[in-house]
């Protein structure tokens, strides 16, 4: 599966394995003017462990940030949530969560602030009820979102 993430090019090609341990290949090549950048291809392997989470990649930054290893390096994914937190001072925490159920808490608790996170979410979802259609039956689609997302968060 190909995803395109800005000028880059990200190919999930699935598990591979070295002996008994099994990783996910992801295959990063970069594109300028529709055509690859020559040397730019890089193949990396993600160690696939009970409970993984595989990294994503949604930005070209955060594929960025995998272009700093080597060729076929073979990478051990964490497989607990790091949630980092930003003070009005600037500084950073980092946390370690011991499951999803804690990242979501902490989702929850910045959706609950009503935010930029919240805002967000709201237009996300108002863009999607938007291509559904489903304003054939509804106007408002900005009073849809925030229903859906109050009831997302546990509001209503």
């Amino acid at each position: 599966m190909i995803k395109e993430i800005g000028k880059y090019n990200v190919d999930f090609e699935g598990i591979s394995y070295d002996g008994k341990i099994p990783y996910e290949m992801v295959i990063i090549e970069e594109f300028a003017e529709g055509k690859p950048v020559k040397g730019s291809k890089k193949t990396l392997y993600f160690r696939g462990e009970k409970n993984y989470i595989m990294p994503v990649f949604s930005t070209e930054e955060a594929v960025e940030m995998y272009l700093q290893y080597a060729n076929n390096t073979k990478l051990q994914i964490c497989s607990k949530v790091v949630v980092e937190e930003v003070h009005n001072s600037g500084r950073r925490t980092r946390t370690r969560g011991n499951s999803v159920q804690e990242a979501m808490k902490v989702l929850r608790a910045e959706l609950l602030r009503h935010g930029d996170l919240y805002n967000g979410f709201q237009a996300s979802i108002e863009s999607s009820v938007k291509e559904q259609q489903v304003l054939s039956q509804h106007r408002n689609s900005d009073t849809i979102a925030k229903g859906i997302l109050r009831r997302i968060i546990g509001e209503e």
